[in-house]
């Protein structure tokens, strides 16, 4: 079948950078389970940076790079033949890809359940709701265009976009695919389609991460990735395929690694949280909300990683951000444009500063305007049926996803019931202290960025889920799992049943009028045996512990 085929093609295509990296590390001694998920990943989307830059100075050299890192890196991968145990050389990704591989065909083969006869990148924006606008294509508009070599300025004027307007990573991404997809004469449309699904599960290995730093054990962790996988809000932006999963799967893992104090944080450990979060911030500019208060959070005594760290993390961060930067305030000017749209309220581009932008635009409303303004973005955060979300037998499955689709807490549905039980778990402490600290430092994170986001937000109800910080987002669904977890089976089981039925229940079925295509059900068949399989291979036991620094290889370098 073409999608299993393309998926296949796509999936080894970028995972084969990440397990080069993966295996490199290893035959260099590291088996810090951090670095072993991290590092490939950064590594991928370094890549993906570079080809993004090459494609924009000489579309030949483009192609040339993107062809040439599939054989070398088969050929690095191929030759770095890791001599540690199996248990330790596949620590680290073999789960969290099998889970992220059938996840993914699940929500591709659902997003293609009926013919709606849209071209295959298009189907995604008429699927689950009501029509979207261009979002989900722009990073293949502008990659087609690098790609033939045709100028990216002006870019879409009658639709009032900018090359500049979306940081460049998922076009990255995308180029590198993008040759063989022509030369393996697969629909390129269908190839972005997949390419965008799996750059969003990101958000996968992001919360593998966090449940590793919370000692969840792989099973656990299993768990509670594939419930917070059978929610709307992940469903939808794994499909509907604009770059925000893919950056809040990023800024996630940085925080879990500068947060999670188990384990010293090294300079390579940072630098490494360093070049995620910058790639999380070259995904999608909304990251900067997260990272924003991870930095404050940071400078807190107990928390500061030290100033060679913060050198360390300022230079990886600056190296990686500075290109872009340069490109969006001398290429393609103005650079502050979604800034100023957002926090001040100006659409129309002018020739003014985003503080003086934003100055102005507070001093025109009135005091009382303002306060008002700001109460409504906060009213914003709780608004939607939350009785749908028990009640999903005699209410409508159209209201129910728009509701999970708009406002934050209906988007988590009965899992907020977390929050009622959370004192409870914290008083039992099933794990110990310094887990308990890291569940309560995490959750600060969370509510911290909600409560910035809400604040800066200049524009009256906009602080809907589309335009937050989808790691807030991501770290608001997986720390209500783990609360759950936390509750003696019998309740957990129930709550989270309820939440899976939910799901089925709003997102799954298709009542429209197009024909329903079989392979579709047969791919989703199959994706849930994967699913079953993985959970299966996730025998209980804790996770890997930190046994060694993240800082110096566990086992010394071998010649």
């Amino acid at each position: 079948m073409l999608l299993l085929a393309t998926w296949i093609i796509v999936c080894g295509l970028v995972a084969l950078p990440a397990a080069a990296a993966h295996r490199w590390l290893v035959r260099r001694g590291w088996d810090d389970e951090r670095v072993l998920l991290a590092a490939p990943l950064v590594f991928v989307g370094v890549i993906g940076y570079l080809v993004f830059w090459a494609y924009f100075f000489y579309p030949g050299f483009g192609r040339v790079v993107s062809f040439s890192l599939v054989p070398g890196l088969l050929g690095l991968w191929m030759r770095s033949r890791p001599r540690l145990a199996p248990g330790i050389a596949s620590r680290g990704l073999a789960l969290p890809a099998l889970l992220g591989f059938a996840i993914g065909l699940f929500y591709l083969a659902l997003l293609y359940l009926p013919e709606l006869g849209h071209e295959p990148e298009w189907q995604s924006s008429f699927r689950f709701l009501y029509p979207f606008p261009i979002d989900a294509n722009l990073p293949k508009m502008l990659g087609d265009r690098l790609y033939a070599g045709e100028p990216v300025k002006p870019f879409l004027p009658d639709a009032g976009w900018l090359s500049s307007d979306r940081p460049p990573l998922q076009v990255g991404l995308y180029l590198l695919v993008r040759p063989w997809l022509e030369w393996l004469h697969l629909p390129v449309g269908l190839g972005y389609q997949c390419l965008g699904t799996l750059a969003q599960l990101c958000w996968l290995p992001g919360a593998w991460l966090l449940c590793h730093a919370l000692k969840l054990g792989r099973r656990r962790s299993a768990v509670a990735i594939l419930v917070i996988g059978a929610s709307g809000f992940l469903l939808f932006n794994s499909t509907f395929v604009w770059p925000k999963l893919l950056a809040g799967g990023l800024v996630l893992m940085a925080g879990v690694l500068l947060l999670d104090r188990s384990a010293p944080r090294s300079p390579a450990l940072t630098g490494l949280a360093a070049a995620a979060a910058a790639l999380g911030w070259l995904a999608h500019g909304a990251a900067a909300f997260s990272l924003v208060i991870l930095a404050l959070l940071l400078v807190l005594p107990r928390y500061f990683p030290g100033w060679k760290n913060c050198l360390i993390a300022a230079a990886v961060f600056g190296l990686l951000a500075l290109p872009w930067t340069a490109y969006q305030k001398f290429y393609d000017p103005p650079a502050n444009r979604l800034l100023k749209w957002h926090l001040a309220g100006v659409v129309a581009i002018d020739a003014r500063g985003t503080l003086e932008t934003i100055r102005d635009s507070y001093a025109a409303l009135p005091r009382e305007n303002l306060i008002a303004n700001k109460h409504i973005n906060l009213d914003m955060l709780f608004r939607g049926s939350h009785a749908s979300a028990l009640d999903f037998f005699t209410t409508s499955i159209r209201q129910r996803r728009v509701d999970e689709f708009f406002y934050v807490f209906r988007s988590l549905g009965v899992l907020n019931l977390a929050w009622a039980v959370a004192p409870f778990v914290w008083l039992l402490r099933r794990r110990g202290p310094r887990h308990f600290e890291l569940q309560g430092l995490l959750l600060g994170w969370t509510v911290l960025t909600l409560v910035f986001w809400v604040l800066v937000m200049f524009i009256p109800a906009s602080t809907v889920v589309h335009s937050s910080s989808y790691a807030m987002m991501l770290s608001l669904m997986l720390l209500a799992v783990v609360f759950i977890l936390d509750l003696p089976v019998w309740i957990a089981s129930t709550m989270l049943g309820w939440h899976l039925l939910d799901f089925a229940l709003t997102w799954v079925p298709y009542y429209g009028s197009a024909p329903i295509h079989p392979g579709m059900i047969w791919l989703m068949a199959l994706s849930t045996g994967l699913i079953g399989f993985a959970l299966w291979r996730s025998a209980p036991g804790p996770s890997a512990g930190h046994e060694k620094s993240a800082g110096k290889p566990a086992v010394p370098p071998l010649a």
